[in-house]
């Protein structure tokens, strides 16, 4: 299994409801996302060096957050090298695409490789780099259009049956912490964490790696705190005319205390000296990340994801990634654990218990037009694997479960470049008109 890794084009006018449908649709299609990207290549491509009757080009590419730069070496007819340049993707994104694409287009002479989980829009930008540098070498597109590498579900493995006491869908902050929780409240727990795309993090990857502490030791430090009461008006009046579980909102304050100061304690990467209120309205205080003193908010380096991981490692807590819950085992009317689906086989993990946290659904245009309408024509900042695969899995094993919050959402830009972070902050934080 595998674990996690730790370490201008010419301008086309879409709406925002395509964009959000196109951008699901590439993380769902994969092969075929990729393969319709070379149709309509926009890239700029130069010979960079000549040696000994190999010829490398360098193409300029559109990726996730701008251009980015494919350097590939073309000899005998053959592409026998790839290597990438990419200073504006998300770290760990980007870098599972470029520690994985190219080197299959390579072994193949294919570029019709399905895309890497989680880093789509890298992949696109890698593959149409390839292959605008195949046709500058005066070859066929089509010799190298072998289809894709995927391997189809009915091909796969059945691997045997798998036995855990907790399985986490989802390893993002809510899924890690959960982990982290229970390895905490018993040791000898054997605990699972899985995640479809091909590193951890979720949605963490693209914050700016900041966290609300309340009541924990560095509040006292600071001097800043914020009481149950006013954290709870303060999301009550943010939220309004939703209605909120204040029941829950307590409970959150009520552990916030202890969750902060035991990762604190053990270095979770926030500075008690660099940290600002998380809304004007609000006295909840926001610790910022260590990285973030050293990198741009825009690159999501925070360090906060890996931190996670690693200390849910440390707890004996086992993480896979690339490997997606297909499905809910149901046995009269009990979850009794998952389907899951990894690069080459298919197995079911039976557990005693089950915990989905794989997130929101603003990946998911289908979702967002059934539970909340009104987001459909904004542009989404969050995770790419934010599909909505919770939601989707319990309706399917018609579990009876309720949805809640429906027509709440956040976390939205209104434009692809300009959103939620950096100095304009929450001015972005809402639907914006097409």
């Amino acid at each position: 299994m595998n674990s996690p890794t730790m370490p201008t084009a010419s301008v086309t006018t879409v709406s925002r409801r395509s964009l959000v449908t196109c951008s699901v649709a590439a993380a769902l299609a994969g092969a075929a996302a990729l393969s319709g990207a070379n149709a309509g290549r926009s890239g700029r491509v130069a010979l960079a060096a000549e040696s000994d009757g190999a010829r490398t080009y360098a193409a300029t590419e559109p990726s996730m957050k701008g251009d980015i730069t494919v350097f590939t070496t073309i000899e005998d007819g053959k592409v026998t090298s790839v290597s990438v340049l990419d200073d504006v993707d998300t770290p760990v994104i980007r870098d599972a695409a470029i520690a994985d694409i190219p080197q299959r287009i390579v072994d193949q002479q294919n570029v019709e490789v399905d895309a890497t989980a989680g880093a789509t829009m890298t992949s696109l930008a890698i593959v149409s780099g390839v292959s605008d540098a195949i046709e500058a070498a005066g070859l066929s597109l089509s010799d190298f259009q072998k289809g894709t590498d995927a391997v189809e579900t009915g091909a796969k493995e059945s691997a045997d049956d798998q036995t855990y006491d907790l399985v986490v869908v989802g390893g993002g902050m809510a899924g890690m912490s959960a982990a982290i929780y229970a390895a905490r409240q018993d040791e000898s727990l054997k605990i699972l964490v899985l995640d479809k795309e091909a590193y951890v993090g979720g949605s963490t990857r693209v914050c700016g790696g900041g966290i609300w502490s309340m009541g924990a030791e560095v509040n006292k430090i600071i001097g800043q705190d914020c009481s149950a009461q006013d954290y709870i008006s303060f999301l009550t009046e943010w939220s309004a005319p939703a209605q909120l579980n204040t029941d829950l909102l307590q409970q959150i304050h009520d552990i916030s205390a202890d969750t902060f100061n035991y990762l604190y304690d053990w270095g979770f990467p926030v500075m008690a000296n660099g940290w600002s209120l998380g809304n004007p309205k609000a006295q909840l205080a926001c610790l910022w990340s260590t990285a973030g003193q050293a990198s741009d908010w825009e690159t999501g380096n925070s360090g906060v994801a890996d931190f996670m991981a690693v200390r849910a490692g440390k707890l004996g807590v086992e993480v896979r990634t690339n490997s997606a819950a297909t499905e809910l085992l149901v046995d009269d009317g009990k979850v009794t654990g998952v389907r899951v689906e990894d690069l080459t086989s298919v197995y079911r993990v039976k557990a005693k218990r089950v915990i989905l946290a794989t997130g929101g659904f603003t990946r998911n245009a289908d979702l967002i037009e059934q539970y909340a309408p009104d987001y459909a024509d904004a542009f989404a900042f969050t995770g790419a694997g934010s599909t909505g695969d919770g939601i989707t899995m319990t309706l399917a094993a018609d579990l009876g479960a309720q949805v809640v919050g429906e027509g709440m959402m956040g976390l939205f830009g209104i434009s692809p470049s300009l959103g939620y972070y950096g100095p304009y902050g929450n001015t972005a934080w809402h639907t914006a008109s097409p």
